[in-house]
């Protein structure tokens, strides 16, 4: 079976997805300094500037910047080592903690009511697909295919 016209719907309808999630549903949650947030929970409370860097992948003058208003919002406490001022340690307080509490919440709250909206069966199998999308590999990885 040729799947190039089913392939196009895909594609199109992944276009309107994009829409969607960007203008209703993770509009500020996943970037920024949110994500961050999560990425230190995710570490168990703590991490680097430059391991922060590297998940985010931007540059350490944009994580500076990121940590300068986390912390002035209280959200994070940064200590250096006291043998090399320049290493930095950063950690989340549980101001910040709540506020990826409520992030998270707002998330699942959202997500809920699209799986509503859906209904049980069509939830059911969106959940189905998704779960077998994620375990996909392409062979070879879509990243080291060439240009034709």
């Amino acid at each position: 079976m040729d799947y190039t016209e089913r392939a196009q719907a895909c594609v199109a309808l992944m276009n309107g997805m994009r829409r969607l999630m960007k203008s209703f549903y993770y509009q500020e949650e996943l970037k920024g300094e949110n994500f961050l947030l999560m990425f230190l929970v995710k570490m168990g409370g703590h991490a680097t500037p430059g391991e922060i860097s590297q998940a985010m992948q931007v540059t350490t003058p944009r994580i500076t910047a990121l940590l300068n208003a986390l912390e002035e919002k209280g959200h994070v406490h940064r200590t250096h080592s006291m043998s090399d001022r320049r290493r930095a340690q950063v950690e989340i307080t549980s101001s910040g903690r709540e506020h990826v509490r409520l992030t998270q919440e707002g998330i699942v709250d959202r997500t809920a009511a699209v799986l509503e909206y859906l209904g049980e069966h069509d939830s059911e199998e969106l959940i189905r697909i998704m779960d077998r999308l994620a375990q996909f590999t392409p062979d070879p990885p879509l990243s080291d295919r060439k240009e034709k």
